[in-house]
């Protein structure tokens, strides 16, 4: 494959490869991110019109991504089938590491703002993911080393972590999309609503796909 894209896109937008990676193992990107974000600010800067701000357009767009997360979660939620949980029932099974510092209340759906869905995002190399026991809650490491796990509520907040944080980590990652109100751990926003924070395991039932990125 060679040649760039055409039109205002090609200098203005950030695209997911994910699919066309599937789909032509063989595909690889030659600009790094940085490089692009270079490239994209000079864009800008060379026409004055290009940096107009319509706030009408700008508000039409965050509605349509509202209603189109809205609507993933409610199908997600409707539609997902949950996992067995082979612990037994009762508060005496649930087995949460204690986080340093006061220990958060425990949040569900109720516990989200009006305009958020109850559906957070996690990034984990695929071979941790693989080589955790099936029956058992899912432990990334950050809960080990931080205490809490990352999750985000967008995937283009995700894909800049994933950019920033891991460029240069070998092997495969797989997304998890998690339904906040099936976790047993409690979890909170530290300051970031985009974020929020799990003090404790992933349940297996509350993983609701997997997706490679």
């Amino acid at each position: 494959m060679g040649g760039t894209l055409l039109g205002d896109k090609s200098a203005s937008a950030v695209f997911d490869t994910t699919k066309l990676k599937r789909l032509v193992p063989d595909f690889r990107t030659e600009t790094l991110f940085a490089e692009g974000i270079r490239r994209t600010v000079a864009w800008f800067d060379a026409d004055p019109a290009r940096r107009a701000v319509d706030a009408a357009t700008d508000a039409r767009w965050d509605r349509l991504v509202a209603a189109y997360e809205r609507g993933l979660a409610h199908a997600l939620t409707a539609f997902a089938t949950p996992a067995a949980d082979p612990r037994p029932a009762g508060p005496a099974t649930l087995r949460q590491p204690t986080p340093t510092g006061p220990v958060p209340s425990r949040a569900g759906p109720a516990g989200v703002p009006s305009d958020r869905d109850p559906v957070a995002y996690h990034l984990v190399p695929a071979a941790a993911w693989a080589g955790a026991p099936s029956g058992e809650p899912f432990r990334p490491t950050s809960l080990q080393a931080e205490g809490f796990v990352h999750l985000t509520h967008r995937m283009t907040d995700l894909v800049d972590v994933a950019n920033d944080l891991y460029r240069h980590e070998a092997g495969p990652h797989v997304v998890l999309t998690v339904v906040l109100g099936r976790l047993s751990a409690p979890w909170r926003y530290d300051g970031d609503e985009r974020f929020p924070h799990v003090y404790g395991p992933l349940d297996r039932a509350a993983v609701t796909a997997v997706r490679p990125i």
